[in-house]
């Protein structure tokens, strides 16, 4: 089973690729010391019923990751944080298989069907524990 073979053909460029992209994206939002944070209005969820979503604190989550702090990061939302590793985790082995010549596409379709379940799962679980704990970084 073959993907197109243009993907094919220029795979290993595309996996270099991502990972000087990535690199460059947070190198430059060190350099720049941007936030994303003030660019998304407030949790409409919150704000209306009280409630803590799934994403709240995703934001804030993804801006202290990219700063490199990744305890201050799972703080805010501990399933984006794990989210943000597991695709990085992720794209170094999809990486080592592309330069080995190993079964990538095998490999990618396995990987990200248990990520999906565990994601799907990790999403549940927390967001019924933020509501049922303390939660002292979001305000509600």
């Amino acid at each position: 089973m073959k993907i197109s073979g243009f993907i094919d053909k220029h795979i290993k460029t595309l996996a270099i690729s991502i990972w000087i992209a990535g690199f460059l994206f947070v190198l430059l939002y060190n350099i720049f010391n941007l936030n994303i944070t003030n660019l998304f209005p407030p949790c409409e969820w919150l704000t209306k019923y009280g409630f803590i979503c799934p994403a709240c604190g995703g934001s804030r989550s993804l801006h202290y990751f990219l700063k490199g702090q990744i305890i201050e990061s799972m703080k805010y939302n501990i399933t984006f944080t794990l989210t943000y590793i597991i695709l990085i985790v992720f794209w170094a082995l999809f990486t080592y298989k592309v330069f080995k010549n190993k079964d990538y596409q095998k490999f990618t379709i396995n990987y990200l069907t248990v990520f999906g379940i565990v994601f799907i799962v990790l999403i549940v679980i927390n967001t019924i524990l933020r509501n049922i704990l303390p939660y002292p970084h979001i305000k509600v």
